[in-house]
């Protein structure tokens, strides 16, 4: 079993939802609101161990199991640049009040 906790490199602060993968299996753990993470069910060897969450900096690291490793990782904070969006608006036509007979 792989186990850690995912923290911000500078604050500290446990990254919740970052999403770790073993390369080499393609298992898969999300982190808990407390930023740990486990992953079991893996063989003693090496392993490469990749965390990933959007506006953070992608970091793989090697794993070298023995029956439980502990891994904690530290994320630097990375620029996210998106596409520019252009929003176009046209007023719908509005009806005309029907006159009202009494």
């Amino acid at each position: 079993m792989i186990q850690g906790v995912v923290k911000e490199q500078g604050t500290f602060q446990p990254i919740i939802g970052a999403v770790l993968v073993i390369i080499e299996t393609g298992q898969v753990a999300v982190t808990d609101s407390a930023g740990r993470y486990k992953i079991q069910k893996l063989c003693q060897g090496k392993y490469k161990l990749e965390c990933r969450i959007v506006g953070y900096k992608t970091t793989q690291t090697t794993v070298f199991l023995q029956h439980t490793t502990e891994e904690n990782i530290h994320l630097n904070e990375e620029e996210v640049h998106l596409q520019d969006v252009e929003i176009i608006a046209r007023r719908a036509p509005r009806s005309l009040p029907k006159s009202i007979r009494y």
